[in-house]
This record gives C-alpha cells, structure tokens and sequence, in this order.
C-alpha cells in the first residue's frame, strides 16, 4: 500500500506540469479544516488513518486545481511513511514535491517539508549534518511563519537529535522550547513534550532532581489530558533515573511500561526503550535477559530499517558477550558491528557533524560578540545622549537661577524705591500751602492722612468737594497741579501707600482680600491692578519681598545687641 500512495504521488506532481503556477484557487477554509484533522491523527498516533484521509484529500485538490491543498496532502503523507519507517515512500514523495515547494509562499508548508526531510537523513542514514542542516532550514520557516507551535515542534526534533547522540549540547535548544511552550496557544502536548524533553537534557547534565521534577509533572498533564502516546518517553526516562540509582527493580517496571505503550511511539523511541533497559539489566548482572532485550531492540531496527540506536545496540551486545565470555558471540557482534560502520559512514558523519556543530557554535559566538559591542555602542550613545540632557538642564537650572536673582534684585529695588517715594510723599504732605491750589491740596491732604477717607468706598470727587465746601472742578485742578495725578491716581496712592505699611508690618497677618475690602475697593482685581500699576510689582510678591526684607533687618539689630 506505501508504495501504491508514493506512485500516485509521483504521477501527480509529474503529469501536473501547471502546478508550478501558484495563481491557482484553493479553498483556505477546507484546507485549515484539513489540518486540523491532520493533527488530531498525528496526536493519536493514527498514521494509517494520516495517509486513507491525505489521499482523499489530494484527489480532490487535483480536480479542483487546487496546489497547496495537494501539497500539504503530499506532505503530510511523506509524515506518516515517517512515522511508519516507510522510507523509500518518504523520499519518492519529498523529491517529487520538491520543486514545486520552492514557489509557494506558505512558510508553514516549508516548516513542515523541511522537518521532513531531517527526520528522514537521521533515521535512514543516521547523518546528523543533514538533519541538523534541513531542521535549521525548517527552524526558519517556522519562525517566518509567525507560530509558536510550528517553532517549538521543530525545536523538539532537533533535542530528540541531541538526545538519541546522548549530547547535552542540546539542552540551549530545550531552554528555548521551554520558552516558547509558556507563549499563549500552545497545546497540552506541545507543553508536556517540552517537559519531557528538558528532563532528557536535565538528565544527560547530570541533573537528576530537576530531570525527575520535569517526568512528573510531564506525567502529570499526559494523565490529565490522557497523552498516551507520550507514556513511552516518560516511562522510560523514569527507568533511567532509577537505573542511575541501582535502583534495578523500579527500572525494571517503568521499562515494562514504556514497552507497554511503545505501539504509541515511533521505532527510534521503541528501539531506544530496548537500548535502556537492555543497559540497565547488564549493570544489575542479568546477562541472559539483556541479551534478548537488546537482540529484540536490534531486530525491530534492522526490519524497521532504523539507524537511530543501531550503533549503540551493537556495542551493547558485545559488551554483553564479554560479561558472558562468549567469544564465540563477541566475533560475531564485532563482525556485524564493523560491517555497520563501514555501510553509514558513521565515523565521518559524526566528524562532519561536530564540524558543523562547532561552526555553529562560532557563528553564535560571534553574533553575541556583536550583539553585545552593539549593546556596549548603544549604551555609550544613550549615555552620551543623557549627559548632553543633563548638561542643558544644568545650563537652563542655572540660567533660571540667574534670573530668578536677577527678578528679586528687581523686586527688591522697586520695593525699596516704592519705600522712599510713600515717605516722601507722606513728608510733602505736611508742608505748608501758599495759595489757592495749595489750600485746597492741603485740606484733601489732611483728610486723608488723618481721617482715612481714601478707604470709603463711595469716595468720588463730588463727594470729597462737598466735604471741603468747594466744587468738584477747583478740586480736581489743586490734586492735578501739586500732585501731577489725577484723583482716582491720587486716591490709589493713598491706598497702596496703607497697604505697602500693612505689607511690611510683621506683626500683621491680614489676607490680600481683606486688605483690599478695607482699603476701599470694590474688588481684589481691581486692588491688585492698581497695586501692580503703582509699585511695579504684583501685591503677592511685594508681600513676600517686604517682608522678607524686614525679617532681614531685625535679625540683623539682633545680631547687633547681642554683639
């Protein structure tokens, strides 16, 4: 049947010359739909049902024209032989799809193909340079595509890589997998096979506390959410622990469960289980069973044509031939063992694969070193940016400072000069008058320095004429001709001059608006217009000025006394 689906994937992509043109309908919504089914297949292990449902599937994206459906269906297809150790399909359909790969513009279709491709270069050849080479290649599709989902299985894979190699290089790839699986949108077995993956890398460092803490809790979500499918791996990574601890019996049972479930799994998980608990029964001196153990993991490789644990399933059995001193067997297993080595290139391979691993290595290397220089120049940039920042706040602090002195300076002397001019006014006051103006004058002058009738607030010129006996005209002529005010200038001068004396006196605490009812004004903005027109400086500051001034004065005479 695999070879009946792989020529019909051959005539497809063949006879379909037009498939190259990427114009062509397809229905988007049933192709979701389609993957969304594919998935839930792959979950459930159900390969069979992969392929029945794909074939279906591409028979109807043909008639409909419809490329992209057909070439999902194709590689979907190529999984499932995967799945399946079908490789020779694998390969038929990975080569026939290839050039029609290229055209489309759907990264997770390439994430997908390419991912592909490294799962067949490691289980048919064992050639860990090809597949590290065709999962970067998927690694970035997957990250072009925008899902978090597509970027963390790819990553898996390559852990898996590391893992079945016993490497624990690969446990930065299962930090960043750890990493993503805490992104929203990420399934249950995404999570829990991130757990386990960490627990693989926990436990090839040497960690066995934390790898235990990650095969719990990885159980603990495959029970919950029934992953049966993931009971395998996490049976087997508690029978390693065990194992590591002498701990023979436990690791006994959890090999027998993980053997128990291994329909689940793939055949590297299955030969892989076997290459364990083979190794665990030779340290517990059950020679004669881990022979068969480990005879029973090598067969299911060979009629698999599986090459992930071969290797390691060939010393392990002729180590055991050597426990058992049998020298018939160890020949025999070493013959085998160097017929292996010779046929996959095994010892190049892993030569060309630390070459690349090294390089990458280097390549990242040296993009951190860049990284952190560009750091190191953005640091210098924003900290140039921020001295430059401060120096014009220091530079603005300063000149405000300066100007704010400068202000006061200014205050100050219009106080001091406003000061003088209320005193001399006072003193021109109570000169004696020579003539008509200055009588009159002279009388306005004592009603307003002895009975304060600038603070009514009905004063007007009438009102003060009737007061003098005269008219409002000889009234206005006298303030105009000795004062060089008019009366409403006049009458304020009188009132700034009591308010500056109120200002000034530090055993007075009367509030702007009050003073201004008492002075006679209708309105505080009225009073603090005037105020501002007489003295040149607003009624608040004056205040402050003045006072501060006097504060200054007596603590000086203080100072003076106590001297």
């Amino acid at each position: 049947m695999p070879v009946l689906y792989s020529c019909l994937l051959v005539s497809v992509f063949s006879c379909s010359s037009d498939m190259r043109d990427t114009r062509h309908f397809h229905d988007a919504a049933g192709l979701e739909e389609y993957k969304v089914i594919w998935r839930r297949y792959n979950s459930e292990a159900q390969d069979d049902s992969v392929l029945f449902f794909s074939r279906q599937v591409l028979s109807e994206a043909m008639e409909n024209h419809d490329t992209l459906t057909a070439l999902y269906s194709g590689v979907y297809m190529a999984q499932a032989w995967l799945f399946k150790e079908q490789t020779d399909s694998v390969l038929n359909a990975l080569t026939m799809m290839e050039p029609y790969i290229g055209s489309q513009k759907d990264n997770s279709l390439k994430y997908l193909y390419w991912s592909i491709y490294g799962g067949y270069a490691l289980k048919t050849d064992l050639d860990y340079t090809k597949a590290l080479e065709y999962y970067n290649r998927s690694y970035e599709y997957a990250v072009a595509s925008g899902c978090p989902g597509n970027q963390l299985r790819i990553l898996l894979d390559i852990i898996y890589m590391f893992y079945i190699r016993n490497d624990a290089n690969g446990m930065r790839y299962a930090r960043e997998a750890y990493s993503i699986a805490a992104s929203d949108g990420i399934s249950l077995e995404d999570r829990c096979t991130v757990e386990i993956m960490m627990a693989m890398m926990s436990f090839l460092q040497g960690d066995d506390d934390s790898a235990m803490q990650y095969v719990v809790r990885a159980e603990k979500i495959a029970r919950d959410a029934g992953l049966e499918p993931l009971y395998p791996l996490i049976f087997k990574i508690k029978g390693d622990l065990c194992s590591r601890i002498s701990d023979w019996s436990g690791a006994g049972r959890y090999y027998d469960n993980a053997l128990r479930y291994s329909g689940y799994a793939d055949v590297g998980i299955e030969t892989m289980i076997y290459l364990d608990y083979g190794r665990m029964l030779q340290h517990a001196g059950q020679y004669v069973k881990a022979g068969d153990v480990l005879s029973k993991g090598l067969s299911i490789s060979y009629e698999s044509n599986n090459h992930e644990c071969r290797k390691d399933l060939l010393s392990s059995l002729i180590d055991n031939s050597l426990l058992m001193n049998d020298g018939s067997a160890v020949a025999s297993w070493v013959g085998i063992y160097r017929q292996y080595l010779d046929s996959v290139s095994n010892f190049q391979r892993e030569k060309e694969f630390n070459v690349m691993l090294m390089s990458m290595q280097k390549v990242e290397y040296e993009n951190r070193a860049q990284a952190a220089e560009l750091n190191y120049l953005r640091s210098r940039q924003r900290m140039m940016a921020n001295i430059m920042v401060l120096s014009v706040v220091v530079i603005v602090f300063l000149f405000m400072v300066i100007l704010y002195r400068r202000q006061r300076n200014t205050y100050k002397l219009l106080v001091e000069k406003y000061q003088n001019y209320a005193e001399q006014f006072r003193k021109d006051s109570e000169k004696a008058v020579q003539d008509t103006d200055q009588e009159i004058f002279h009388k306005v002058e004592k009603l307003m320095r002895e009975d304060k009738i600038y603070r009514m607030k009905s004063l007007t010129r009438d009102s003060l004429a009737d007061m003098l006996g005269t008219n409002r005209t000889y009234l206005s002529r006298a303030i105009n001709n000795v004062s060089g005010k008019s009366f409403s200038d006049y009458v304020n001068t009188w009132r700034i001059i009591e308010a500056t004396q109120v200002m000034a006196d530090l055993s007075k605490d009367v509030p702007l608006k009050q003073l201004a009812d008492d002075l006679g004004y209708n309105s505080t903005a009225v009073f603090y217009r005037c105020f501002q027109k007489e003295t040149g400086v607003t009624a608040g500051k004056y205040m402050r000025e003045v006072r501060s001034m006097h504060r200054d004065v007596t603590t000086y005479r203080q100072i003076d006394k106590s001297a």
